[in-house]
């Protein structure tokens, strides 16, 4: 498991994409898990990251899912469209269908 604190941004952005490879690398074909619970804040840089990571795991045999998302965090995966794709729950109230 990757847990992230506080902000993640570009002064972080080397860090958090070496503490990802690590998990992948030691994941053996698992799930990594990365919890961000504790971030209180995410911009293109942490999308950029998870993204890259999320590919680097399906090369490796791994996956990769995000969990403890809320607030600001939840927000940009949201408006981004990428809820589902990174933590795999889907957060959209379904528009209602004409009938």
């Amino acid at each position: 498991m990757v847990s992230v604190r506080g902000e993640i941004d570009i002064s972080v952005r080397h860090d958090l994409i070496a503490a990802l490879a690590a998990a992948i690398h030691q994941a053996a074909g698992q799930v990594v898990v990365v919890d961000l619970s504790q971030t209180s804040f995410m911009d293109a840089t942490g999308i950029h990251a998870l993204l890259g990571a999320k590919s680097a795991a399906a090369a490796a045999g791994a996956g990769l899912r995000v969990t403890g998302v809320s607030g600001v965090v939840a927000l940009v995966l949201e408006t981004t469209g990428l809820m589902r794709t990174l933590t795999g729950q889907d957060t959209r109230t379904p528009r209602p269908t004409m009938g």
